[in-house]
């Protein structure tokens, strides 16, 4: 049997970050900074300031989050929009009907010639309705 001496160096890999504070540099064991990362949870810089990283992804999440909102909001739109559409046309259809029946819309009288009592008596409600 022989025996001899056996040295062993241990690689230990490091992490850096600065502190928000003061600007002090944070020396962290690469496993443990990724741990803190990933967890969210708070560590000191060597001045005693509090600081926690974000959990992992959030940036991710947040984009997601505002993403989804966005996409939500437009839906909102577009369903306001359509139902503004319908409330317009259901408005025009029964403008016409009343017409149609020879009645006022603004004064609710009936009349022969409806298109001329609105062009004599109501010229603003029409330029009005042309307009929008």
């Amino acid at each position: 049997m022989s025996s001899g001496s056996l040295s062993i160096q241990p690689s230990i890999a490091f992490d850096w970050t600065t502190c928000c504070v003061c600007g002090a540099i944070v020396v962290i064991e690469q496993n443990q900074m990724h741990k803190l990362r990933v967890s969210g949870k708070d560590f000191y810089c060597p001045n005693g300031h509090v600081l926690a990283f974000d959990p992992e992804g959030s940036k991710e999440k947040k984009l997601e989050r505002e993403l989804n909102a966005t996409k939500l909001r437009l839906t909102t739109l577009q369903q306001e929009r359509d139902y503004q559409q319908r409330e317009k046309e259901k408005a025009e259809r029964k403008l016409r009907r009343i017409l149609k029946n020879g009645v006022c819309p603004c004064c609710h009288r009936s009349f022969v010639n409806v298109k001329f009592h609105m062009e004599v008596k109501h010229k603003d409600y029409l330029t009005k309705l042309m307009q929008s």
